[in-house]
């Protein structure tokens, strides 16, 4: 319970970094303090963070004056990717890192997806990627398109419908992508998560058809919408609230997400869900789970209101605290460390405990 080299269980060294152990917990080590971290809930939190696991850095795109920012997870130190000389405002999850070049989404007329390499100077302005029909939000990478959504929040481009889109990556400037579904989302920020798998899209939205919250999907070449089967014992297809979104991580084929709905709280939780499965298979009971990460072997997550760090089996089972840390939001890992983002009114941390 307090052995350092043995935290929790045997041969769990939490002195790698110098972390500490107490209760058999390791606690958490500062990667990036708030000197780095200049942003924090009034700015968007973390939504538009990602990982790129071949620069091995984190980077983040602010959203009210945006910047663009590299967080290079040995801690060498944080870099300024592009800082535009006007203000202006990025999108909703619009970040993306594939090919060596950061993409990212900003608002306008007409609003622009730019690009640039992730190892060029601060100094070397980014050059248009394309122009989509409308602000893109939840901006993803898959076999060689990106996927996203319109109807993002205060889009100054005022789109009359939420859709998705897709378009190859490798596709010329003048192509604005494609929409795959066609049929409306819901607009002024009704998407409240979007993710894509080998196979297929999902999303949940609190408007347009259906029932509102509820998991939904087409195939990666479009189509109309389907609502994913409803969880079993569950009154509906909705797996969040409102005032809530969803945690989505997509492996291979199948997507690992998070329920949260109050009326039937012992039903919250994690599952996963892949095309063709008749129903969303439970994994992890647990209420308010507000983020998930999984490798290959375990499924991490934070919950509502705990100064702890969760994980179970990745095939399902009791949950345990395995780190004495609290955050937003798990950003990255890699074999050793579990990465998250504290947040603050306008400042946050990224911090990081062993596995």
């Amino acid at each position: 319970m307090t052995s350092a080299t043995n935290c929790g269980v045997c041969g769990r060294d939490c002195t790698i970094d110098g972390a500490s152990c107490s209760s058999g917990l390791c606690g958490a080590v500062q990667v990036y303090g708030n000197a780095d971290l200049p942003f924090g809930t009034d700015n968007s939190a973390a939504r538009s963070v990602v990982f790129d696991a071949a620069s091995a850095s984190i980077y983040w795109a602010g959203f009210n004056t945006y910047s663009v920012r590299r967080y290079p997870l040995d801690g060498s130190g944080a870099k300024v990717v592009w800082q535009p000389a006007t203000a202006a405002t990025a999108g909703i999850e619009s970040l993306a890192v594939t090919g060596g070049n950061a993409y990212w989404s900003v608002g306008g007329s007409p609003a622009v997806v730019l690009t640039k390499p992730v190892d060029a100077e601060a100094s070397v302005a980014p050059t248009t990627a394309f122009n989509p029909a409308a602000r893109a939000s939840f901006l993803r990478v898959q076999g060689g398109y990106f996927y996203w959504a319109t109807g993002d929040y205060q889009d100054p481009t005022a789109p009359t419908m939420g859709l998705v889109y897709r378009r190859q990556i490798a596709a010329a400037a003048s192509d604005p992508g494609t929409a795959i579904v066609t049929v409306d989302q819901g607009n002024f920020g009704d998407f409240k998560a979007l993710d894509v798998t080998t196979d297929a899209v999902y999303w949940v939205t609190d408007a347009g058809q259906g029932t509102a919250y509820e998991l939904r999907t087409v195939p990666l070449a479009g189509g109309t919408p389907t609502a994913v089967p409803k969880i079993t014992g569950a009154a509906d297809t909705a797996i969040a609230q409102s005032g809530s979104a969803p945690s989505f991580y997509p492996q291979g084929a199948t997507l690992y997400f998070s329920r949260n709905v109050a009326a039937t709280p012992a039903l919250n939780g994690i599952y996963r869900f892949a095309t063709g499965d008749a129903a969303p298979t439970p994994l992890v009971v647990a209420d308010g789970v507000t983020n998930l990460v999984v490798d290959a072997s375990n499924i991490y997550f934070l919950r509502n209101n705990t100064n702890n760090v969760f994980k179970a089996p990745l095939g399902g089972g009791a949950a345990v605290p395995m780190a004495s840390a609290s955050g937003y939001k798990l950003v990255a890992q890699d074999a050793t460390y579990l990465y998250l983002l504290q947040t603050g009114c306008c400042q946050s941390t990224l911090l990081k405990v062993i596995k």
